[in-house]
C-alpha cells in the first residue's frame, strides 16, 4: 500500500477540471466532503431560512437535495452512499429539520492543523537522502521546490464572500460556481433571494435557482434575473438539460 499524502488546496474545488458537469464517482463525492466540511476550529453561526445553527470543525450543514444536486445524483442514491459510509464509520449524519449535518468522524487524521510553535525547519518533510544522491538531482528538487513556491505565492486567496448571517448563500454559492465558475455577486443577491426564499421557502428555491442556471447563458444570469422568474422554475421546473456553454 501507498504510504504519505498529497495535499490538495480546496481552491481546487474552482478549478475548471472540478467543475466540468458530470455525474461524481462515489471517491470523488467522498473527496467533495472532505474539501467541503468546515477546516476552521473556530465555531461559524450559519442561518438557513429562519433557523441558527453552528457549524463546527469536520461538518457541513447541506440539505440531502444540494448534495445530490452536486454530484448529480438522486436523493436515494446519497442517502445510500451516506450509509455506506456510516457502516464504515466515515460519518455520521443528525436531521437539523431544515437541513442535514453531516459530520466527518476523525477528521483530524484528514487534515492536521499545524502547530504554531513548530519552526519552519520541523515542517519540512523528513526524508533521509540516499547516499548515491548526485550534487545535480539535489540541485533540480531545490529548483523545483522554489517554482512550487512561487507559484503557490503568486495565486490570488480565495475571494472574501460570506460572513456569519450571509452563510445561508452557500447552497446558491456552490450552484453559481458549478455552471459558471466565478463567485456570486453577494451584494446583488441577498436581497433578490430572501423576497423568493420568503415566498416559496429556502429548498424550492434553491431547486428552482439550479433549475434557472441550468438553462441561463451566463450574460444573463443573475440572482435579480432570477427572482423575476422564479415561479416559472420553482413550479414548472425544465427538463433536465444542462445548459452549456458555448452552445446553442
Amino acid at each position: 500500500m501507498h504510504k504519505g499524502f498529497l495535499r490538495l488546496w480546496r481552491e481546487f474545488q474552482s478549478n475548471e477540471l472540478w467543475r466540468e458537469p458530470r455525474v461524481f464517482s462515489k471517491a470523488e463525492a467522498w473527496i467533495d466532503i472532505l474539501l467541503t466540511v468546515r477546516y476552521s476550529k473556530e465555531p461559524e453561526k450559519v442561518q438557513i431560512g429562519l433557523k441558527n445553527l453552528i457549524c463546527y470543525r469536520g461538518e457541513s450543514l447541506k440539505s440531502i437535495e444540494t448534495w445530490a444536486m452536486r454530484w448529480q445524483w438522486s436523493k436515494s442514491k446519497v442517502v445510500r452512499f451516506f450509509g455506506m459510509l456510516k457502516n464504515r464509520n466515515a460519518i455520521e449524519t443528525h436531521n437539523e429539520t431544515v437541513t442535514t449535518r453531516l459530520i466527518v468522524c476523525n477528521y483530524n487524521a484528514y487534515n492536521k492543523q499545524r502547530n504554531g510553535n513548530e519552526t519552519q525547519a520541523e515542517r519540512k518533510p523528513k526524508r533521509k537522502r540516499n547516499a548515491c544522491e548526485t550534487q545535480t538531482e539535489t540541485e533540480e528538487e531545490g529548483k523545483e521546490s522554489k517554482k512550487v513556491k512561487k507559484e503557490v505565492v503568486a495565486t490570488p486567496p480565495p475571494p472574501k464572500t460570506m460572513k456569519g448571517k450571509d452563510t445561508w448563500l452557500t447552497p446558491f454559492m456552490d450552484i453559481w460556481i458549478k455552471h459558471y465558475g466565478g463567485i456570486l455577486p453577494i451584494d446583488k443577491s441577498v436581497t433578490a433571494l430572501k423576497k423568493i426564499i420568503g415566498i416559496y421557502g429556502p429548498e424550492k428555491t434553491i431547486l428552482g435557482f439550479e433549475g434557472y442556471c441550468s438553462h441561463t447563458p451566463a450574460q444573463y444570469a443573475s440572482a435579480p434575473n432570477y427572482a423575476t422568474i422564479a415561479g416559472s422554475y420553482i413550479n414548472h421546473p425544465p427538463p433536465k438539460k444542462p445548459f452549456v456553454r458555448g452552445g446553442v
